[in-house]
């Protein structure tokens, strides 16, 4: 008889395990789908001001077949993207940053203070909260002035 249930209990137990495992496996696992990709590009998106119309570079992640603007960089992140949010950075919220395509801690620094001033979360990295709340920089195509503005 003692024989039997050691024997169910470790039945259960090693069943118990697998089920388990396999839930973690499950929970754990992120689906292609939900995963973010590095803004590695950047594409135009124009707007009309009424009297002129302005062009803004937005970042991007650009695959040979599909266009983004669900996209994150942060810190140590390096690519055209990162130009144009330290253009954006410059000439909407009056830093002076080098436009050199590089993510570093005074790029950082200053897309916190951009967040804080847009009334997001200040923490330095850029993703689809911050694109929606940043106001982007706008250079003219027709006769009109620089503005800045959320697209």
């Amino acid at each position: 008889m003692a024989k039997i249930r050691i024997t169910r209990t470790k039945a259960a137990f090693v069943s118990g395990t697998m089920v388990l495992a396999g839930m973690g496996g499950t929970l754990l696992t992120a689906t292609p789908a939900a995963a973010i990709g590095w803004c590695n590009s950047t594409t135009a998106v124009r707007l009309n001001f009424g009297e002129w119309m302005g062009e803004a570079q937005i970042p991007v992640y650009r695959t040979s077949s599909s266009v983004t603007r669900t996209c994150q960089m942060s810190k140590g992140s390096n690519s055209s993207a990162v130009g144009a949010l330290q253009r954006t950075l410059n000439k909407c919220y009056r830093e002076n940053l080098s436009v050199d395509n590089e993510f570093g801690e005074n790029t950082r620094l200053a897309l916190i203070r951009a967040q804080k001033n847009s009334g997001v979360s200040g923490d330095g990295v850029y993703g689809p909260n911050t694109r929606d709340a940043l106001a982007h920089y706008f250079k003219p195509v027709t006769p009109g002035y620089d503005d800045c503005s959320r697209i």
